[in-house]
């Protein structure tokens, strides 16, 4: 994770800068995220010249960069960028626990939008992005464990259809005739 270091760049302005930079330079990054959109200029699966390690250091070769901006309502872009890493983690497989900074490669003060107390806005800081990138990974646990109908059975529930739902946690158990008709019954009364 890295911020742009520019408080005035959008991330079309820094998408257009890598996509017309000089190969020579080898200055990239994967991804960039403002308030309003973002923008992957280079596959995940090529080499980006991000990390300030150098040419057999791992941050470049084996890493993803994402470049927050720093200009725009600061929230709006750590919550935007909050969900691209997510994204990022659900099409590569990548662990919450091998997010990282850029500073671990390299030990350059970045993202320091997150992590230098001059920079930092409102407290949103590397914790509070990380609270956040968390809480995204659990709901999506939650929601990929939970039954389709689950949903249905609550909505029922909140109907006055179903009176006892504990009665039907096992959402994937046959029906009885009886039941049917009950239910049938219950909402042909209202």
């Amino acid at each position: 994770i890295h911020s742009t270091g520019n408080p005035l760049s959008t991330a079309k302005n820094e998408a257009d800068n890598v996509c017309k930079n000089q190969p020579e330079k080898q200055v990239s990054f994967h991804i960039v995220v403002d308030d309003k959109e973002a923008y992957q200029v280079i596959p995940l699966n090529e080499v980006a010249w991000h990390a300030g390690d150098g040419v057999k250091g791992t941050g470049n070769l084996e890493s993803i960069g994402i470049e927050i901006c720093e200009s725009g309502h600061r929230e709006k872009t750590l919550l935007n960028a909050v969900d691209v890493v997510y994204e990022v983690m659900q099409k590569t497989g990548i662990d919450i626990n091998h997010i990282a900074q850029h500073k671990n490669w390299s030990g350059k003060n970045c993202p320091r939008i997150l992590i230098d107390k001059s920079q930092i806005k409102f407290g949103l800081d590397w914790n509070w992005f990380m609270k956040k990138l968390k809480e995204k990974v659990a709901n999506s646990e939650l929601n990929k464990n939970e039954h389709w109908a689950k949903k249905n059975l609550n909505n029922l529930v909140q109907k006055g259809i179903i009176k006892s739902p504990d009665a039907h946690e096992d959402l994937d158990a046959p029906i009885t005739k009886g039941q049917l008709f009950a239910i049938i019954d219950r909402i042909t009364d209202k």
